[in-house]
């Protein structure tokens, strides 16, 4: 059967890296203290990074950045034997570490509760973003766009039609009003992740764009999506863009080099991230870094999110229907707690649904260009923020 070779190439494969591992920490590296591991994956380095610090007396300290088990039951299913056997090993080589470092405090506390790690042995550390990650300047800005104009211009995704590709200029240091929103997701195409939800929202963005009255077309800016990343659902998507027929929004895909990455984010208007954690414990670093970049990001809620993302509540259960009456399908935008009170210092959105989502995009961007949009306000306290605290995020 096909499992048989699968189950085979995976044993080959973590024979050999237990040995190359086991050379480098045991042989080849002087005798260390301690053994630093960042998990996942944690097959074989749980083992082999305990081994090492049995017979060489140093102290093992994991950093849990996820749970490997959960990213495995993706692939194979949660009831596969090898996901059954990999829990156990998992669970049982994590109690075995001295120390523990912990990405979220639900992680910490999960770690305690369900595999009885001590809870004083485990410290809570928040990942932050690299100093690269940075605000671009209006400069960079319009550098990397002519760099990218190829590669958007080729996208295997784009769509059809007026694509309302980047038409930005500059004013010495201020950007053209009416000018597109730009807007970025960065994904890895596996399941954790449902991009379908982002292109259900922007056919809907894009239906409330066009049909919407005269005035409110004014309101509403065109929207150039750029979506980065690699992985083994993305032809999958882009089959799904070739697919749309939108007249207000384009959706481009691009692989970029390392430094053009977080000059994009810097210069874009707003981020979108789709990731939902396969163990409902980690969070998106790709949000990290956005927010390193001065970014608001909408993101799909689940339950840790809320330590990253402050949420502004004005844009919680929102909605983008299509209907009306006496036949007319004009969508209807519908945002309930539209005239509550922000939170202090929201820094994003969460979504549940394309709807949601949509509604959002739709509430955030109204009257961009103008220097009156959520986003475009957000975006310019954040920045603040930075630069107040010394170019990082607090």
């Amino acid at each position: 059967s096909r499992r048989v070779p699968r189950v085979v190439a995976l044993a080959v494969r973590v024979a050999t890296q237990t040995t190359q591992m086991l050379w480098t920490v045991a042989v080849a590296l002087p005798r260390p203290t301690h053994v630093l591991l960042q998990t996942p994956p944690c097959v074989p380095s749980f083992a082999v990074c305990w081994l090492v610090c049995f017979i060489r007396r140093a102290k093992f300290v994991i950093d849990w950045h996820n749970l490997a088990y959960t990213l495995m039951a993706l692939k194979f299913g949660p009831s596969s034997p090898l996901v059954r056997v990999a829990t156990m090993y998992e669970r049982m080589m994590g109690r075995l570490g001295h120390a523990h470092l912990a990405v979220t405090d639900a992680m910490a506390t999960w770690l305690h509760e369900r595999w009885g790690i001590e809870r004083g042995a485990i410290a809570v550390l928040h990942d932050a973003p690299p100093e690269f990650f940075r605000p671009s300047s209006p400069e960079e800005t319009r550098a990397l766009m002519r760099r990218l104009a190829p590669a958007l211009t080729a996208s295997p995704a784009r769509v059809p039609g007026d694509c309302c590709d980047w038409r930005a200029s500059l004013q010495g240091q201020r950007w053209r009003e009416g000018r597109t929103a730009l807007v970025v997701s960065s994904t890895s195409w596996t399941p954790d992740e449902d991009f379908g939800v982002l292109l259900d929202a922007l056919t809907l963005y894009d239906e409330v764009a066009t049909m919407a009255d005269e005035d409110a077309m004014e309101r509403y800016p065109d929207v150039l999506v750029v979506v980065t990343g690699k992985g083994p659902q993305r032809a999958h998507y882009e089959s799904r863009m070739r697919s749309l027929r939108l007249n207000r929004v384009a959706v481009r895909t691009a692989w970029l080099e390392s430094g053009d990455y977080p000059t994009l984010l810097g210069a874009a208007d707003l981020g979108v991230c789709a990731h939902t954690s396969s163990s409902g414990l980690d969070l998106p670093m790709k949000v990290v870094d956005m927010f390193g970049c001065g970014l608001p990001v909408l993101a799909a809620r689940y339950d840790v999110i809320h330590e990253l993302v402050r949420e502004d509540a004005r844009f919680k259960g929102g909605s983008v229907t299509v209907g009306g009456a006496r036949g007319k399908k004009k969508p209807v935008v519908r945002l309930p707690n539209r005239r509550r009170r922000a939170a202090k210092a929201p820094n994003g959105c969460l979504f549940g649904s394309p709807g949601e989502l949509a509604a959002q995009l739709c509430g955030v961007l109204e009257g961009f260009g103008a220097g009156t949009s959520v986003a475009e306000e957000m975006r310019v306290r954040m920045r603040g923020e930075l630069e107040a605290n010394g170019g990082r995020n607090r």
